[in-house]
């Protein structure tokens, strides 16, 4: 028995893609891909990630220096981004989110006993007493593929102004760049000062003419995760890999577990061609949490 030293993490909000391409493709083409889609990318390359088991320990997946253990605690959503396909970025102040890869979007305030998490938690830029009158569902924004178009419908009771219509639950069509202003039920938009003013802007993808990926026949599977600052272990190779992950989700005290899956990364030298790895290998890429 021997004590290893490695780096875990959990992730909560997770993405999966799917692109299929040429197996001549390189995992740091790859990469550059994908830095066109999340713009959070905590890294340049890319890791392998291997799916084991709470029973296994670290001398069974042949764990080696500069290996990592991701726990990954909630579900995750599938996400596809198609050349010319319409996203929507959010601004707040230095705050900017780019939503990539979703049909449906939710901006209010997070609940852990109701389990709402909104894709733009307002928590995270406004203070008390504001947050007192935010809605945990201010607006939904919807996408209609077939059309092209993003929809926004307010869907709480915080007063929401789109540039200088006042919002209802009729979903209004969205183009360029628009102001998203909220208020207090009570407050009256002409005289008073909003509690948040969010910029919207629609815009195509970014994966456009020399950055999109060659059409192939191998299918890819990359999973971003949205990691907790990650922590520096001691541990016996022979301690199952569940104990471990247990103390991390201890520790951190995230969200309720909903769905509890470990994985095994190592980083990947860039030239590495995406046609050597497994059918049953994935691609993982952490991205950097919402300030």
């Amino acid at each position: 028995m021997s004590v290893v030293k490695f780096t875990a993490a959990l992730v909560a909000g997770s993405r999966n893609y799917t692109v299929s391409t040429v197996s001549s493709l390189t995992v740091g083409q790859l990469a550059d891909y994908l830095a066109g889609q999340e713009t959070r990318l905590a890294g340049t390359t890319l890791e392998l990630a291997r799916s084991v088991t709470v029973q296994q320990c670290l001398q069974e997946i042949n764990f080696q220096a500069g290996d990592r253990l991701i726990v990954f605690t909630q579900i995750t959503e599938e996400a596809t981004l198609r050349p010319g396909e319409k996203v929507v970025r959010f601004r707040l102040g230095t705050t900017e989110i780019r939503a990539a890869g979703k049909t449906a979007l939710l901006i209010g305030k997070a609940d852990d006993n109701q389990r709402i998490y909104p894709d733009f938690d307002l928590r995270a830029i406004l203070t008390e007493p504001y947050l007192d009158y935010i809605s945990r569902r201010c607006v939904q924004l919807t996408f209609d593929a077939q059309a092209g178009v993003w929809y926004a419908a307010k869907v709480g009771q915080t007063r929401v102004l789109l540039d200088d219509l006042e919002m209802a639950a009729q979903p209004i069509a969205l183009n360029a760049n628009h102001r998203l202003r909220l208020y207090r039920a009570h407050d009256h938009p002409a005289i008073s000062h909003p509690i948040a003013e969010i910029h919207l802007s629609v815009e195509a993808s970014a994966v456009s003419g020399s950055t999109m990926l060659p059409a192939g026949t191998t299918p890819v599977r990359i999973l971003v995760g949205e990691e907790h600052e990650a922590q520096t272990l001691r541990a016996s190779n022979t301690l199952p890999l569940g104990q471990i992950s247990t103390s991390l989700i201890q520790y951190f005290n995230p969200t309720p577990i909903t769905d509890m899956r470990l994985y095994h990364m190592r980083v990947l030298p860039p030239s590495t061609l995406v046609g050597a790895l497994r059918p049953i290998d994935s691609l993982y890429a952490a991205v950097r949490k919402r300030t």
